[in-house]
């Protein structure tokens, strides 16, 4: 990532946007990431950190009385809670 850093330009109104997925602690993005969080008033950071989960975007998700939600549902039950076929 630091490589990449040094290609952009110093000049007014720069933004650099980081996209990154759960991959763990210990990386660039983790890092950059939680430099923010804690502030550019403690002097850690220059970005602006900003979360954002796949679940916000209305893309993402489905009606709650759609057939495929259904099916999705009633898989999951099963997967947590199997039908035991017990004879008596």
């Amino acid at each position: 990532m630091a490589a990449a850093m040094q290609r952009v330009p110093l000049t007014q109104n720069t933004k650099v946007r980081i996209g990154s997925t759960a991959n763990g602690e210990g990386n660039d993005f983790f890092e950059a990431y939680f430099s923010a969080k804690e502030g550019k008033a403690l002097g850690k950071s220059i970005f602006k950190a900003h979360f954002y989960t796949w679940w916000m975007m209305p893309d993402y998700s489905m009606k709650k009385d759609s057939y495929l939600s259904y099916q999705v549902m009633m898989y999951l039950y099963l997967r947590i809670y199997p039908v035991r076929n017990k004879i008596y």
